[in-house]
């Protein structure tokens, strides 16, 4: 059995042949605890002036300790175990040995001091001002609890410093005052050295005092809980990985500065319904509490929606990577207006207030490839290394048009293939890009219309903060969008950024004008706008009817505004009893009641 304490821990493994011996003719001196095996009765010395002497030597074959907190003598046999002893001294006499037996065989073997260290314990002393040694200052204590209980004011709460995992449960309830916990406290030269290790569970509940941490490591078993409390907590300028979880009703703060390092910060959602809404600097997570999340140096931020259906609407990443975890609900949604670059148990993905598509089972895949951008300012084509994170569905379902459902078109049999882009030089340049092909299944939001397609795509090519955009033609990516299906994205970059659908449409609208031809849509803020070349329109008014072939086609609607233009094409009417009559180019025009369109306005 090998115990460690907080020092180097070496095992030594003693075979001593023959009799006791009397005459001390070396020393081995080994730091930290000590496994002898086959030691002959003698005297143990221990540094500090502790002394342990063989009171026999019977226990052959059997395993016992000595802990070098004791004073008593104490039996040395085979298989005895020293702790907290920092030297000792084996005395052996060499002229009592037999020539022909060995007198010492010793072998050392060095274990990682890292390894299942004791806790060092932070000593924590509450200062209402000052420091430690000189401050107004409280008792040392050796639980943190102590410690807070002597803070009936505003102060500090010094940890010492030490790289050991301190486990503690940590209730801050009802704080009325500002407290900070300032980790990594020399207290031997009473100044600021490196860190304190705190694998602690930290609840903090209706406290109006803000509470805050610095110079802390958080283990990985730590967990900060907040209700209805202001938090501050200060990196350190190593990796820090901070994991934050909401409870109760109230309204919580937390500002997290990750400071130097690699950092991470978790945010971890309840059982319930969640929703995140993210940004560049900061979150606000809202369930049956609402907390806003203000963060700077954080390289990593991941969310974890837990337990209920949950919603994340990502507005903006900036360098941070964004990590999102639906949990277990059935029907978790992320909206997608910012980079991300990680996504599980997401049951629903809406892309730039343009499409919903649902059903789950994505297909997720990370790469880093060279791409081809198009810059439309001076139109230049440049090579650049970039991370893709691509998400591919095959059979799932996708609205296309208002999100609100309020206008759009609903699809079946949908196959898409959607790539998040970011620089690998710099990760604040992102571009996002989408295609997608699904059948009609219905046409919502526009009274007395009746409106079919048989098929209908969708295109996506977003523009970075500078204006340019992945040049998809030649740089072509292939998505994985299920098991042995692929799509390829392969929009050129020089036809500028893309937001539209395209299909065949077929339509009655009011039961008066008949269309039929290609068109494209596409979404400009609450407005659906189509247009469309080459369309046939016919209209029928009891024995009379009009027709317009290869005309031009515009639609606007905006609620309940619907404006449409036909135009140019080949105009033929017949009415009965009369002669026919044709015309080389013609216009209708049809509005609601609040529908209109300005003369001149380009669709």
């Amino acid at each position: 059995m090998d115990l460690k304490n907080k020092h180097t821990t070496q095992r030594l493994y003693g075979f001593l042949a023959g009799k006791h011996f009397s005459i001390l003719v070396c020393m081995l001196i080994v730091t930290g605890a000590l496994a002898l095996s086959a030691i002959p009765m003698q005297a143990v010395h221990a540094e500090g002036g502790e002394e342990y002497q063989p009171v026999a030597d019977s226990s052959a074959g059997q395993s016992s300790s000595v802990d070098g907190g004791d004073s008593q003598p104490v039996a040395i046999s085979p298989e005895t175990v020293i702790t907290d002893v920092v030297s000792i001294s084996l005395p052996v006499d060499v002229a009592a040995a037999p020539a022909s037996q060995d007198i010492a065989q010793v072998s050392v073997e060095p274990v990682d001091p890292q390894a299942e260290q004791l806790p060092v314990l932070p000593d924590p002393q509450f200062c209402a001002s000052g420091t430690p040694n000189g401050g107004t200052c409280d008792a040392t204590h050796t639980t943190i609890a102590d410690a807070l209980a002597d803070a009936t004011s505003a102060g500090t709460i010094y940890l010492e410093q030490g790289t050991g995992l301190q486990s503690e449960v940590i209730n801050i309830s009802n704080h009325a005052t500002d407290l900070t916990f300032s980790g990594g406290w020399d207290f031997g030269s009473n100044s600021q050295g490196t860190t304190t290790t705190l694998n602690a569970a930290i609840t903090i509940t209706n406290s109006s005092g803000l509470i805050r941490f610095i110079n802390i490591v958080f283990g990985p078993s730590a967990l900060i809980t907040l209700d209805n409390s202001h938090v501050e907590i200060i990196g350190t300028n190593g990796d820090d990985a901070i994991q934050i979880a909401t409870v109760g009703s109230g309204t919580s703060l937390l500002s997290v500065d990750g400071s130097g390092g690699n950092d991470s910060l978790t945010l971890n959602g309840s059982d319930n319904a969640d929703t995140f809404t993210v940004d560049s600097t900061s979150t606000t997570l809202e369930n049956t509490s609402d907390t806003t999340i203000n963060y700077s140096n954080i390289e990593t931020l991941s969310l974890a929606g837990n337990g209920g259906d949950d919603k994340f609407v990502i507005l903006g990443s900036g360098e941070m990577s964004v990590e999102l975890d639906g949990g277990a609900g059935s029907n978790d949604e992320a909206t997608i207006l910012g980079a991300i670059t990680g996504l599980q148990n997401i049951e629903t993905l809406s892309l730039s207030s343009f499409i919903r598509i649902t059903g789950g089972g994505f297909t997720v895949e990370s790469k880093s490839q060279v791409v081809e951008l198009y810059q439309p300012a001076d139109s230049s084509h440049t090579d650049t290394l970039v991370n893709i994170l691509t998400i591919g569905g095959y059979g799932v379902n996708a609205f296309v048009g208002l999100l609100s459902g309020a206008l759009g078109w609903a699809l079946s049999s949908v196959e898409f293939a959607l790539a998040i882009v970011r620089d690998a030089a710099n990760a604040a340049r992102q571009w996002l890009a989408l295609q997608a092909t699904g059948n009609f299944l219905s046409f919502v939001g526009i009274a007395g219309w009746a409106l079919t397609m048989d098929a209908l795509a969708v295109t996506i090519n977003q523009a970075a903060n500078d204006g340019s955009l992945v040049d998809y033609d030649p740089s072509t990516l292939t998505v994985t969008t299920g098991s042995g299906h692929n799509k390829t994205l392969n929009m050129a970059g020089e036809s500028g950024e893309m937001l539209q659908a395209a299909g065949h449409l077929s339509t009655t609208v009011a039961g008066f004008v008949s269309l039929d031809g290609d068109i494209g849509i596409s979404k400009s803020g609450s407005e659906i706008v189509a247009v469309g070349a080459n369309v046939s329109a016919s209209l029928t008014a009891g024995a009379a009817s009009v027709s317009l072939t290869n005309a031009h086609f515009g639609l606007k609607v905006n609620g309940a505004a619907v404006a449409f233009e036909l135009s140019n094409g080949s105009f033929a009417a017949t009415i009965a009893g009369l002669a026919s009559i044709s015309a080389s180019t013609v216009l209708v025009q049809y509005s609601s009641a609040t529908g209109s369109v300005t003369s001149g306005e380009t669709l």
